[in-house]
């Protein structure tokens, strides 16, 4: 089985390994995203250190009430309207000055590389718009439900499986094995 393959068959399956014995949480909080986001439960995936047991930059385990849950929204729909809300603030991209500042480097830059490269948009990288306002509401809400197992839920929303499986790709190979 290819890299790529193994990955889609890891994520897509969704076996986190902080929810194994753990169903109804785990349904518990699909539940609430989809149906606060209008998406189907098969849209909210689970990935990160949840999803592993330790975190992917240094391995350190997964601590309940301290890790932060990351959970990926697969929606072409719902990127593409935060795509189309991007367009609009930006004047078509000819107005930069809604991304985000990250120490002096504006973050236009680092979205266009997630947006187009890998098909995923990151919140911390993007303007102000509407469907991010609305996901990071939600998100900070159903945090509150959870906050003996995680220190708050955070998002990001992938154009398709695809990206979502390549994006997992590196974490696979690292964390999971070859």
């Amino acid at each position: 089985m290819s890299k790529y393959e193994r990955a889609k068959h890891e994520f897509l399956l969704d076996q986190a390994i902080y929810f194994i014995d753990k169903p109804d949480l785990y349904l518990s909080i699909k539940n609430k995203m989809a149906l606060a986001l209008g998406q189907p439960g098969s849209a909210i995936r689970i990935c990160g250190s949840a999803y592993w047991g330790k975190k992917y930059r240094d391995e350190t385990p997964f601590e309940p009430g301290v890790s932060d849950l990351d959970i990926a929204i697969v929606s072409p729909l719902l990127f593409s309207q935060c795509m189309t809300e991007i367009r609009e603030i930006c004047a078509g991209f000819t107005d930069l000055t809604p991304f985000p500042v990250k120490g002096s480097e504006n973050t236009y830059e680092t979205f266009r590389q997630y947006a187009v490269k890998k098909g995923m948009l990151r919140a911390d990288f993007l303007p102000n718009v509407p469907t991010m306002q609305k996901l990071k509401r939600i998100a900070h809400h159903v945090s509150g439900d959870y906050l003996e197992h995680f220190s708050r839920i955070t998002t990001c929303i992938y154009d398709s499986d695809d990206a979502f499986a390549l994006k997992q790709t590196f974490a696979l190979e690292k964390i999971g094995g070859s």
